[in-house]
């Protein structure tokens, strides 16, 4: 989907100061309210009418992502050619706790720690491909999940500062 269409997507369905974040399906725009769950159904129902498929929607506040990000668990964790760090946004806590690390079955996802319903992760070159850790992440713990990069997640917490009147409200 263009990032044009999503804007209007998110428009349509209310939402207002509706921003798109560098093609990676991030969406920055004014809410109110903080229920979670409910607004995570308005944005699938909309964008259901949209693309004519579903999609998961996991909505945070700027103000948790900036929290995400001040944690900082890959301080010691460097990115590079061999590695990459993801952090996944699960729909839920967890319902039960996992001992870390926990690897995926390849060896290619090792999951570093877990707050609350924000799942860090490592993924490591095996046979010249990264693991992404989505679809092993919400089998581990029975919750859809929406898996970005360390780099893009942190990028956005920057927008707090490029976005006039931000508050505890906003969702994206």
């Amino acid at each position: 989907m263009a990032m044009t269409d999503l804007t209007r997507a998110f428009e349509s369905a209310g939402f207002e100061d509706v921003r798109t974040y560098i093609q990676s399906g991030n969406v920055v725009f004014d809410a109110v309210g903080t229920d979670h769950a409910g607004l995570a159904r308005r944005i699938e129902k909309t964008l259901l009418r949209s693309l004519g498929e579903g999609v998961v929607v996991v909505p945070r506040t700027l103000a948790e992502i900036e929290s995400v990000v001040d944690l900082d668990p890959f301080e010691s964790v460097k990115a590079g050619t061999e590695v990459k760090r993801h952090v996944t946004f699960l729909s839920k806590e967890p319902a039960r706790p996992a001992r870390l690390p926990l690897f995926s079955p390849r060896k290619d996802v090792e999951i570093i720690r877990i707050r609350g319903g924000d799942v860090f992760s490592v993924s490591h070159m095996r046979d010249g491909r990264f693991g992404f850790p989505n679809a092993f992440i919400e089998r581990e713990f029975g919750a859809p999940a929406t898996t970005r990069n360390w780099k893009t997640v942190a990028s956005l917490r920057a927008t707090r500062d490029r976005v006039a009147g931000s508050s505890p409200a906003r969702s994206g």
